[in-house]
């Protein structure tokens, strides 16, 4: 008995593998501590680009109101001005504060995205860690290390939803689906232009559903669509960034082809971009031919036919920035490139739902990987203009000198000098220590 008793407790103790599911949820956590790690290390407390301008926002007496409905740019980003405006006000302009809420909405995404996933394979593998992936590798530097881009993370959140509800699509349900890409259009169309470029195109598969099903709730939100769409294309003012001269074919063309090659990080703006934008919008084609010819054969409610238009919808971006921008390669354009990614990748799910398992997760690897070396060479960067501004403006160095030394580096141009008079106005850090002249 007790040589019994000695051996069962000298027996190994069974280890417990971690399910698929589990390692999914591990797998987005480290996702989302990374992209944190690189805000925290390379973040700086101190307006970004277009937040120079937007200083007159908070500290100029807009209210919340005027704020939400007033364009930057041609653009209408009525919920992500509110929430940038609401983040700036209760954090005392803690431009920091506002990277984690972007983080957050990022992060948010790749959660919807993944149940997307799981709505189409009735359980999330491995592969499906490329959607938090394309959200959160460190190839989205720009944006996650400027508060204001509160505005793409919107967008992802947004688009994530839509893409969500395509996925949950099924025979026999066209009019719950109809209804809720109706609602999930409204929230997309709110993103500016990005959103804007999903109305045509996603709206008349909302209404072949809602045709099929006889359903008039989706027709009554589509003209909510309709009208704001007008209103946003038409009122629209005329920019500076748009080209004044016609674009010639193969110029749209090639800036369409950076344009969705750039959502897999900064990695891609380098030396062999031209190759890599041929083989990355041929897969592109190649996903959308895909969902055609399945679209055509498959009686699934409409989900395989919502992906085709997500996609269409994705490429009328393309299309549109090549045209008013004149190019398709900015370090911004990640995040919202990115959701191709995703889009692209669920449309093969919605074909075969056990496509490429083990060809998933190196991917998603791959994709966090190659965006390491040219993130944390941007971080730098941004970091260390910023320690020496902040160090001349302790220093002493007159505003004009700043202005001179700083305008084009920080790309703010004229607006830097009314900028630095309103931080130091409102004695707001280290620019309260702003000297008007020599001394």
């Amino acid at each position: 008995m007790l040589a019994l008793r000695l051996q069962t407790r000298l027996m190994p103790i069974p280890l417990r593998i971690p399910g698929e599911s589990s390692l999914v949820v591990a797998g987005t956590g480290a996702f989302f501590l990374a992209a944190l790690a690189y805000i925290l290390r390379f973040s700086v407390n101190a307006p970004v680009v277009d937040e120079w301008d937007l200083t007159h926002v908070v500290l100029g007496g807009m209210t919340f109101t005027e704020w939400s409905f007033t364009r930057l740019n041609e653009h209408l980003f009525i919920p992500a001005n509110a929430i940038w405006y609401g983040v700036m006000k209760l954090s005392g302009l803690d431009f920091r504060a506002g990277m984690i809420v972007n983080l957050l909405l990022h992060t948010s995404a790749a959660i919807i995205l993944m149940r997307a996933a799981r709505h189409l394979r009735g359980r999330n593998t491995l592969a499906d860690l490329i959607l938090p992936a394309a959200l959160l590798h460190w190839g989205h530097a720009y944006n996650l290390l400027m508060s204001y881009q509160i505005a793409f993370g919107f967008f992802a959140l947004s688009a994530a939803v839509m893409l969500d509800a395509i996925a949950s699509a099924e025979a026999g349900q066209e009019r719950r689906t109809a209804i809720r890409a109706s609602l999930a259009l409204l929230l997309l169309m709110l993103s500016g232009g990005m959103g804007i470029a999903f109305v045509p195109v996603l709206g008349l598969w909302i209404v072949v559903l809602a045709w099929r099903s006889r359903s008039v709730w989706p027709f009554c939100i589509l003209a909510l669509a309709g009208v704001y769409t007008a209103y946003a294309l038409l009122a629209a003012p005329k920019v500076s960034a748009t080209p004044t001269d016609a674009i010639p074919l193969g110029r749209l063309l090639w800036c369409m082809a950076q344009y969705l090659g750039i959502g897999t990080g900064l990695w891609y703006d380098g030396p062999h971009w031209t190759r890599n934008g041929i083989i990355i919008a041929s897969a592109y084609l190649l996903v959308t031919m895909i969902l055609a010819v399945v679209t055509l054969r498959r009686r699934d409610g409409g989900r395989t036919a919502g992906f085709l238009c997500f996609l269409l919808g994705h490429f009328a971006i393309a299309l549109g920035i090549a045209v008013s921008r004149g190019g398709g390669i900015a370090e911004r354009y990640v995040t919202i490139s990115a959701i191709g990614v995703a889009a692209a990748y669920l449309g093969l799910v919605s074909c075969w739902p056990d496509w490429a398992r083990h060809v998933g997760i190196v991917l998603a690897v791959a994709l966090f990987a190659i965006n390491v070396g040219p993130g944390q060479r941007y971080g730098h960067g941004h970091r260390a203009l910023y320690r020496h501004l902040e160090r001349d403006l302790r220093s002493g160095m007159p505003a004009e000198a700043l202005v001179a030394k700083y305008a084009k580096a920080l790309r703010v141009g004229d607006n830097l000098m009314p900028a630095l008079l309103r931080l130091k106005t409102h004695h707001i850090r280290e620019f309260n220590d702003l000297q008007m002249t020599e001394k």
